[in-house]
This record gives C-alpha cells, sequence and structure tokens, in this order.
C-alpha cells in the first residue's frame, strides 16, 4: 500500500515539474531585447528599465502571493477578514 502511495506522490511530482518546465524562466524575456537598441541605451543610462521590470516583477510575484496564501488561508477558515 505505501509502495502505491509512493508512486503516486512520485509520479504527481514529474507532473508538476513537467508544466513547471512549460513556463518560461521570465515573463520579461521577450521585452529585454527591445531594450537593446541604439536609441533606447540613452534613454537606459538615464532610466534604467530593464532593471525596472525586473523589481516590478518581484513586487508582484510577492504580493500575489501574499494576496493568493491569503484566499487559501480565509477558505481554511485560519485567517480572519
Amino acid at each position: 500500500m505505501i509502495a502505491i502511495l509512493n508512486y503516486i506522490i512520485s509520479q504527481a511530482g514529474l507532473l508538476i515539474i513537467f508544466f513547471i518546465n512549460l513556463l518560461p524562466a521570465s515573463p520579461f524575456t521577450a521585452l529585454i531585447p527591445a531594450f537593446d537598441s541604439h536609441f533606447l541605451r540613452f534613454i537606459n543610462f538615464v532610466i534604467p528599465l530593464p532593471e525596472m521590470f525586473a523589481i516590478l516583477q518581484v513586487y508582484l510575484t510577492a504580493l500575489l502571493t501574499y494576496y493568493g496564501l491569503r484566499i487559501v488561508l480565509r477558505w481554511l477558515k485560519v485567517a480572519s477578514a
């Protein structure tokens, strides 16, 4: 019985890893070559757009994680409104 459960858990883990590997490393990878033009190099000297997008990405990920966990905990009746 335990061997069957271990097999199911390992297969579920492989399935999760498969779907995670389908995701890109960063949603902003398509935007980064656009910042490589000659004109935007001057703008990026004053306003560092790629770094701003990276910081925004981390901030939004933290924010979405917080609100996502908050919703799950409310469903489980752990956190109050």
